[in-house]
């Protein structure tokens, strides 16, 4: 991890800041099941190999500035943010106890193949996410004077845009001919079973791909919000502060489905907000 942050201050107190935060996480892992698979009635030995990284970054320019003996004042902020978590290769293996006495190759554990590739049973999966987040914001402050009446006027707009994509693949190994498959391969060692030389299309098995366009996605989110309000000091104990603050806000989502290969997937979601509020106070003395 690393962090690293800047402070100008220069003229009337005018500040900028200049944020940095960065984390990466790796870890690889092993699992090792053993067990009795009562709904199907085979005892299990499954196997998962997989690493995993994470990467967040997290940076801010920021700004506060002040004028006329704080009469106006205003600051701002432009960031942007990453984060991603890449499974670049999570391998599977699963074998079942071969029980019956009369087979051959009773009390051994065979990998599981079928006729379609199934990766939970054997084979490799690829995940990848990515998000960047861009927002930045404006706020201004003015005092006004009227003899003794000093109300305060308040601005500001916010803007964020997010984007974030999904991607994953699925690949399985299986049986790629039944007739002339080497029943005896799937209680080979391990080194065996996936030689080069066993990937064909005649007694050995073969690699498809079983991924569905619905397994990845694509989405965006835009977010504009800005408030105008009012701090009104009737007296040096009643005051008001009142004001409105708007939002915008805009989901989008591409996939595509998962009973329909071929049928896309659009979610738009765009709504707009007007959040009035008002508050009162009384301070019958400075406690």
């Amino acid at each position: 991890g690393a962090l690293s942050n800047w402070l100008f201050i220069f003229g009337n107190n005018q500040k900028i800041e200049f944020r940095n935060l960065y984390n990466h996480h790796g870890y690889t892992q092993v699992i090792d099941r053993n067990g009795r698979d009562n709904y199907g009635g085979l005892t299990i030995r499954a196997n998962e190999l997989s690493f995993s990284s994470r990467n967040t970054y997290s940076g801010q320019l920021a700004g506060d500035h002040n004028f006329n003996n704080n009469q106006t004042r205003f600051n701002w902020t432009l960031g942007y943010s990453y984060a991603d978590r890449d499974q670049p290769d999570i391998k599977r293996l699963s074998s079942s106890l071969v029980e019956d006495p009369d087979n051959q190759y009773y009390g051994q554990y065979g990998v599981n193949f079928s006729f379609a590739a199934n990766p939970d049973l054997s084979g490799r999966v690829y995940q990848n996410l990515k998000e960047n987040i861009y927002n930045g914001n404006l706020n201004f402050e003015q005092k006004i004077k009227f003899g003794n009446f000093v109300p305060e006027l308040k601005a500001g707009v916010y803007i964020e845009n997010k984007d974030r994509d999904f991607t994953n693949r699925s690949i399985g190994y299986a049986i790629a001919n039944f007739s002339k498959f080497k029943w005896g391969l799937p209680y080979e060692p391990v080194d065996v079973i996936f030689a080069d030389s066993i990937i064909n299309y005649t007694t050995g098995i073969e690699i498809d791909e079983t991924t569905n366009k619905s397994d990845s996605y694509n989405a965006t989110n835009d977010l504009i919000a800005a408030y105008l309000a009012a701090k009104l000091p009737f007296t040096s104990k009643l005051e008001l502060y009142t004001g409105v603050r708007m939002e915008k806000n805009r989901q989008q989502m591409h996939s595509f489905s998962s009973d329909n290969a071929t049928e896309e997937v659009n979610i738009d979601l765009d709504e707009t907000d007007f959040f009035p509020s008002a508050n009162l106070s009384y301070n019958f003395n400075p406690k």
